[in-house]
């Protein structure tokens, strides 16, 4: 016959595995504490571009190399958190595609806005 106490005993040691292996799968889905979100990364990401292709178009022509960590003071971010989410985003293509789905909004707004202060 079997002891009834072992089979509570069994079905909470199941549980708490349960527990355990959702809350650590949702700890691997989080991105560490260094990693910027996808908004912030995404506007980093498209001011780094559009103030590097400026600087090509007008100021490298006299061999100042453009200077990243300006705008990235703006942001009030560093190299390292930019480093450290390019990292993040390496390690699974589905998070490169939202953030360029997000990249891609925020340069359809920024075209917006221009076309309508342009005369």
């Amino acid at each position: 016959m079997m002891d009834r106490n072992r089979i509570p005993m069994k079905i909470h040691t199941l549980l708490l595995l349960i527990a355990l292996s959702v809350v650590e799968s949702c700890r691997r889905d989080s991105p560490p504490p260094d990693v910027l979100a996808t908004a912030t990364f995404a506007a980093v990401y498209v001011a780094l571009v559009e103030e590097g292709e400026i600087h090509r178009s007008f100021g490298g022509k006299h061999g100042a190399p453009f200077n990243a960590d300006k705008t990235l003071a703006r942001f009030g971010i560093s190299r390292d958190q930019v480093e450290q989410t390019i990292r993040y985003y390496n390690e699974d293509l589905e998070r490169w595609r939202g953030l360029y789905a997000e990249v891609v909004k925020l340069q359809d707004q920024n075209e917006k806005k221009v076309t309508e202060h342009s005369p």
